[in-house]
């Protein structure tokens, strides 16, 4: 599935070298709109936007109540969700396991400030 692997990899990323900024460009705000899509002519890039709404609805935590709900978010919302520091759905991952990853003889570098507190067996792939 590549849905958890991107979200795993997201999370790499964040604890290993943050984003400089986490701005969302629309495809109507770059110069050139296939930056963003590549068939932004007869799409207007549909669903990549930061404010297109996903087209599931998802169990998150509410800012406001503190409570889980289910309803539609923006690709943006979601993705504020699943920040490491911020993580407000109803899920966690309990490895960082790449096998399909090391199968093709590719592997990732254990963020330092977790090299001490992490087995092998946890991150197969790093």
């Amino acid at each position: 599935p590549i849905h958890p692997t991107l979200e795993r990899l997201l999370h790499l990323k964040l604890h290993s070298e943050p984003f400089k900024t986490t701005y969302w460009l629309h495809a109507d705000e770059s110069n050139s709109s296939r930056y963003t899509c590549l068939y932004y002519d007869s799409t207007n890039c549909v669903g990549h936007n930061p404010g297109d709404l996903t087209w599931w609805p998802t169990v998150h935590k509410s800012k406001k109540t503190g409570t889980y709900e289910y309803g539609m978010l923006s690709n943006q919302e979601l993705r504020g969700m699943t920040h490491p520091l911020a993580y407000r759905l109803p899920y966690v991952y309990n490895h960082f396991r790449w096998d399909h990853c090391v199968d093709q003889d590719i592997h990732f570098p254990i963020p330092s400030q977790y090299r001490d507190d992490i087995t092998e067996e946890d991150f197969v792939g790093w």
